[in-house]
C-alpha cells in the first residue's frame, strides 16, 4: 500500500460544506490509487490533502474508526 493521505468530508445530505469543521469525517485515502482503501465506496464528497500523511496530528476532524482499524492491522 502506498502512503495514505487524509480525505476530509466535505458535504453533508444537504450539500453545506463542512471540511474545515472540527467534528468532519477525516478517511485515511491512498493517493497513488485513488481510492479509499478500508471502504468500498465513499458516496459524499471529500477534499483529499495530498501534503497530510494520515499518521500527522489532525487540526480538524475526527478520523473514520473504520480507516483507524485498517491502519492498525485490525479486521474491517
Amino acid at each position: 500500500m502506498s502512503t495514505l493521505k487524509i480525505a476530509i468530508e466535505a458535504t453533508e445530505r444537504n450539500g453545506r460544506l463542512r471540511d474545515d469543521e472540527p467534528d468532519a469525517c477525516v478517511h485515511a485515502y491512498d493517493a497513488e490509487a485513488g481510492s479509499f482503501p478500508f471502504h468500498d465506496g465513499i458516496t459524499v464528497d471529500y477534499t483529499v490533502k495530498p501534503d497530510i500523511d494520515w499518521s500527522r496530528p489532525l487540526l480538524r476532524g475526527q478520523r473514520c474508526a473504520v480507516c483507524s482499524d485498517g491502519v492498525r492491522g485490525v479486521e474491517v
